[in-house]
C-alpha cells in the first residue's frame, strides 16, 4: 500500500512538471526583426505621444512612442504587437518581417464611465442622483463686483 501511494505521488509530480511545459509559450520562429514607424490620431492626423506598445505574448518586452510619435521594438516571426492608448481602439498587428515606417492609425472609441460620488451620506451615489445647485453668473455682476471691489481699495 505505501509503494502504491509513492507511485501516485510520483506520477502526480510528473503530470505537474508536464503541464508548466505546456505553458510555456511557443514562438512560430526564433526570427528577430526590428518593427519601427509612426503612430497617429485617425481624426486629427496627429503623432500620438505615449502609445503603450508590447508584444502581447511577453508583456515585459514593450515600448511607448516619443515625443513624435515614433516607435521602435524587437519582435519574433508571428508575434502580435498590441497599440493601447486611453480613449483609442486597441490596434493589433502581426510580425512578418522587417518593417520600417509602419504606420499605425488609431481611431478614437467612446467610453463610458459611472461616476462615483462621495457624500457626506457615507454611500455611494451616481452624479445624476446628487443633489446639486446650479447657480448662473453674468458679465455685468461680476463687472459690479470688481468695480466695488477696487473702489474699496
Amino acid at each position: 500500500m505505501k509503494n502504491l501511494m509513492n507511485v501516485f505521488i510520483i506520477a502526480f509530480f510528473f503530470m505537474q512538471i508536464a503541464n508548466i511545459n505546456a505553458q510555456v509559450v511557443q514562438r512560430k520562429s526564433d526570427k528577430e526583426f526590428t518593427i519601427s514607424g509612426i503612430v497617429i490620431d485617425k481624426e486629427a492626423n496627429e503623432e500620438q505621444i505615449g502609445v503603450n506598445i508590447y508584444v502581447e505574448s511577453d508583456k515585459m518586452k514593450g515600448t511607448i512612442s516619443d515625443f513624435d510619435g515614433t516607435f521602435s521594438l524587437k519582435a519574433n516571426e508571428g508575434d502580435i504587437i498590441i497599440f493601447k492608448y486611453v480613449g483609442y481602439q486597441d490596434y493589433r498587428h502581426t510580425v512578418t518581417k522587417d518593417e520600417e515606417n509602419l504606420k499605425v492609425i488609431l481611431q478614437t472609441e467612446a467610453l463610458q464611465l459611472n461616476t462615483v460620488v462621495i457624500s457626506a451620506s457615507r454611500r455611494k451615489e451616481k452624479i445624476l442622483d446628487a443633489p446639486a445647485s446650479i447657480t448662473t453668473i453674468d458679465a455685468s455682476s461680476i463687472q459690479k463686483k470688481q468695480e466695488l471691489i477696487w473702489a474699496i481699495i
